[in-house]
């Protein structure tokens, strides 16, 4: 019952390839039963740089190395154009095991490559399957392989570790997003205060060219100002200066005031007394020192207004009467 069930599922495949070589595809598969009974399904794989259809055959071969039998899974890819293209074989290593090379039979991929792979259309498959065995009698090409043992072993060991370091991480990742949280609110913080400061920037450059130009304008003012006053220093440091000439008739003035003021006392004195002729034997007596002082104030007051330069002094000449 099962090989006709594989049969008939290997029909239903027959019928997607091409009807010319579905004769020769069946009679390949047929002549071992092994392929006849195993899984069939069409694939569309690339065989020399060209997609080409072809028939999948998953192969369970039984082979004795070292009289104990081992199955060894094999891939047979028949193409559509059969038997004008060679079919491709391919070992399929079971779970823990590994291909083990063997030179001009099966390479490192797992390809069958045996010279009698290009001959088989004039052949069985089943006697290319015995000529295969002869082959692995004395290389197997498939061994144990304790790498993935290894592995498993290291991570029931190594898990615990990496679980708590798992979670370490797991955590330093949630509080590194929380951060970036806070960051990213800084940041929007950040630029509303960087547009703030632009708006700031372009008032106070806005004011700061109208203090540039009030500048100016008070530079100009100044300057022009500075230019009047040159003149009226010149004009006030000449009327204020005091040559050693000038000092001295100063010093002649303040002597002439101080008698002028000295004199003037013992006029006012002689008022007070009673007797008129006594009186006037005084004013006889002082009236010339008297009207001296005053003449020589007058002459200092000359003479000094017209050294100091000043344009509207009149020189005074004052007349001394006679007593």
């Amino acid at each position: 019952m099962s090989y006709y069930y594989v049969s008939s599922q290997l029909e239903q495949s027959l019928q997607m390839l091409n009807s010319r070589t579905t004769a020769y595809i069946r009679n390949l598969v047929m002549s071992s039963p092994e392929a006849a009974n195993s899984k069939c399904e069409v694939y569309d794989i690339n065989i020399n740089g060209v997609n080409t259809r072809c028939l999948k055959c998953s192969v369970n071969h039984y082979c004795t190395y070292y009289n104990q039998k081992y199955l060894i899974p094999i891939d047979l890819f028949v193409p559509n154009s059969f038997p004008y293209v060679d079919p491709i074989l391919y070992i399929r290593p079971p779970a823990g095991s590994k291909i083990v090379p063997i030179p001009n039979v099966v390479d490192a991929d797992g390809r069958i490559i045996y010279i009698l792979v290009s001959n088989i259309k004039n052949i069985t498959l089943n006697q290319f399957f015995a000529s295969l065995d002869s082959c692995f009698a004395t290389c197997f090409p498939i061994c144990n392989d304790p790498i993935p043992q290894l592995i498993k072993q290291c991570s029931d060991v190594l898990y615990p570790r990496f679980a708590a370091k798992f979670d370490d991480a797991k955590q330093k990742a949630a509080e590194a997003k929380s951060l970036l949280s806070s960051i990213e609110k800084q940041t929007e913080v950040c630029n509303g205060v960087l547009e703030t400061l632009r708006s700031s920037a372009a008032t106070l450059q806005a004011q700061n060219k109208q203090l540039k130009e009030k500048h100016e304008t008070v530079a100009k003012t100044y300057g022009q100002l500075q230019r009047e006053g040159d003149a009226r220093s010149d004009d006030l440091r000449n009327a204020f200066v005091f040559g050693s000439q000038n000092q001295r008739m100063l010093l002649e003035l303040s002597a002439a005031e101080k008698t002028h003021t000295d004199l003037h006392s013992i006029f006012a004195s002689t008022l007070a007394m009673s007797n008129v002729n006594e009186m006037v034997d005084m004013i006889r007596e002082n009236g010339r020192q008297l009207f001296q002082a005053r003449y020589l104030k007058d002459v200092v007051n000359t003479r000094f207004s017209s050294t100091a330069n000043m344009p509207n002094a009149k020189r005074i000449v004052p007349h001394v009467p006679k007593l």
